[in-house]
């Protein structure tokens, strides 16, 4: 059977289960009953949980929500009206084209604290659902939500069975030959497609011990991973999760030949090494707005393309060539020589002894004219760098990107690249010409020509105007100001740099000369990497990642306020929605960045690489009166 066709058989099961789930959550009994503090969840779960979806408490969460930078700009009296438009809008098409008779707020009242997801895989068997839900039985919503869902369950033709114990009144929904049975203990409704996993949850509930079979709270790797996820003891974690993706796949697949055989192919490459993954996140946890770590667990030692992903720790200043108005920074390191070791073992074990070898040496540095480990990995460190730049004017597709990749023998790289010139040259002379070499201020890089990208737009706006008359729209006179990508390279330095725009690698020229300020310099970032040092509990990351919204979205509000802005609009004109939402926008000026700057801080995501796997905390840093405010 063909891997589509598995995906799809699985898929229409887990739809149905799905689906038939939703309607036991609707129509659970309302009678409420008295509160007792229950166990934690990874109590209640088995060891062999094989994907853990957890929140706290989704009102909690949401309560946090408002709090955040963010809900306090669509509060903010400068937004505010144009967000309430645009919320106005959204809720007339959902009464317009979903009628099930709850409204929104009838949805967002019905969870009331913790929602839990988990699969579970049983020995020799298919996975089971199990969904767990706080609702609030004084909820009026929650009575709407039962009659509603038992209609919609008897319009599918689903029968319903009842069975009542000493302990819970077990309720069944058997619907196109799948079963799905759930209860009500105290507040909590609990469903699954398994009546073993509900018996055994009832029986951890009440502290009777499973024969052979450990909660999910005793699971090794489960224990490894929230160790290292903790939030603080102070601000527990919002949301949790924890996925074990190999057995996963082997219980989800079982008994489709084709797909254990792509599962049973996994340790030839090493990946039956990825033991578990998983992570947490926690909202206004002290001066940041958010805090998230995630851990993938890996075997030790290390083989195939694990062993190949040799992140290096290091000091991961920006480079001086990087500005301090770049959006987003990423910078890391690999293990080149060890990469290509073990890329070698692999290619050999699959394809056998020598291979590798006789098709580098004689294939692909024949064709190149140059030996790719002596000439290309043996002149680079291993460390590259990204960065994203919004280049003016503002367009909704100013954003461009620079790549910069260390080199350890410049001279060497010089040769290859004027080598790899040459060879295009000889083999596609009339592309070569679209090239020029350029200087700028004694510097000098190569890109394409302003002609060849001026016939390119050209005919992408031939393609957008013939698209339009396919559908009929001919008569609407559209030209949206696209930003094309113009592809620069050239040598800063001791890197090689390549750049999708010649304004933003002569400004990359001129911070590596001082004329401009470096992102080494900017205050927010030493900020950042001083919070980095403090959650990890070190300086020295194997990646690492660095955003500034502000500058992102300065370039977006002025995109928006363009006078063109409007004809994206004018593609749907018999849309009554699209047509609202531009009357909104109209009625509602977008403010001057510089009235809501204070909601955008800069967040960084930081990587370290150790014998138990890959460990990342990601962050975003809170206003400093908002700060000083809870203190």
């Amino acid at each position: 059977m063909p891997h589509s066709m598995i995906f799809r058989s699985f898929s229409a099961k887990l739809k149905v289960a799905f689906v038939t789930s939703l309607v036991v959550l609707m129509i659970f009994s309302s009678l409420a009953t008295a509160q007792t503090e229950r166990p934690p969840t990874a109590q209640l779960l088995p060891e062999n949980t094989v994907l853990f979806i957890e929140i706290a408490n989704i009102r909690d969460m949401i309560s946090k929500m408002n709090e955040s930078a963010m809900g306090k700009l669509l509060q903010d009296d400068a937004i505010a009206p144009l967000a309430q438009d645009l919320w106005q809008t959204g809720l007339d098409a959902y009464e317009e084209f979903v009628d099930i008779g709850l409204t929104i707020e009838d949805i967002q009242s019905l969870p009331s604290g913790e929602i839990t997801i988990a699969v579970i895989a049983p020995k020799l068997k298919k996975p089971k659902f199990l969904f767990m839900i706080e609702m609030d039985p004084e909820n009026e919503a929650v009575g709407k939500a039962i009659k509603i869902g038992r209609d919609f369950a008897e319009k599918q033709g689903a029968e319903f069975e009842s069975v009542e114990t000493d302990e819970v009144t077990f309720e069944s929904i058997i619907n196109e030959g799948e079963r799905v049975t759930y209860f009500q203990i105290e507040n909590l409704i609990v469903a699954s497609n398994s009546q073993d996993e509900l018996d055994d949850f009832l029986d951890r509930w009440n502290g009777r011990e499973i024969d052979k079979i450990r909660p999910l709270a005793e699971n090794r790797k489960f224990i490894t991973i929230m160790n290292r996820c903790r939030a603080s003891k102070e601000v527990p974690a919002d949301m949790r999760f924890y996925v074990d993706p190999i057995e996963f796949a082997r219980s989800a697949f079982r008994g489709e030949m084709q797909a254990q055989f792509v599962i049973n192919f996994l340790p030839i490459l090493g990946l039956d090494g990825v033991l578990a993954a998983g992570g947490s996140s926690t909202m206004l946890e002290g001066e940041y707005e958010s805090v998230a770590h995630g851990h993938v667990l890996l075997a030790n030692p290390r083989k195939g393309i694990l062993e190949m992903l040799a992140f290096k720790p290091g000091d991961y200043n920006p480079e001086p060539w990087v500005p301090e108005d770049a959006t987003t920074y990423y910078s890391t390191s690999l293990d080149l020589r060890k990469l290509m070791v073990e890329l070698e073992k692999v290619v050999d074990l699959v394809q056998g002894e020598g291979e590798f070898r006789k098709g580098l040496e004689g294939e692909v540095n024949a064709e190149l004219g140059f030996d790719i480990e002596k000439d290309v990995i043996n002149s680079l460190t291993g460390r590259a760098s990204m960065f994203t730049w919004m280049e003016p004017p503002a367009r909704f597709t100013s954003q461009v990107f620079s790549v910069g990749v260390e080199l350890e023998n410049l001279e060497k790289a010089k040769e290859v690249v004027n080598l790899l010139l040459e060879k295009f040259e000889d083999e596609n002379e009339e592309a070569f010409e679209a090239l020029e070499e350029r200087d700028y201020k004694g510097q000098s890089y190569w890109t394409v020509s302003d002609e060849s990208i001026a016939e390119i737009e050209g005919r992408n706006t031939d393609r957008q105007r013939e698209r339009r008359e396919s559908r009929g729209q001919d008569n609407i006179d559209v030209t949206f100001d696209v930003n094309t990508p113009q592809l620069c390279w050239g040598f800063i330095d001791n890197y090689l740099l390549l750049s999708g725009s010649p304004d933003c690698f002569e400004l990359m020229i001129d911070t590596y000369r001082g004329d401009k300020k470096p992102l080494s310099e900017e205050p927010r970032f030493k900020e950042t990497a001083r919070e980095m040092t403090k959650l990890m509990g070190t300086d020295m990351p194997s990646v690492i990642i660095y955003s500034q919204p502000k500058e992102t979205m300065r370039a977006m509000l002025d995109a928006a306020r363009l006078e063109n802005t409007g004809q994206y609009f004018d593609l749907a004109p018999d849309n009554d929605y699209v047509q609202r939402i531009r009357q909104a926008m109209e009625n509602n000026p977008l403010p001057e960045f510089e009235t809501i700057e204070r909601y955008f801080n800069p967040s960084g995501m930081f990587m370290t690489n150790d014998d138990t796997g890959f460990h990342m905390v990601g962050f975003q840093l809170r206003a400093k009166e908002d700060v000083d405010k809870d203190d």
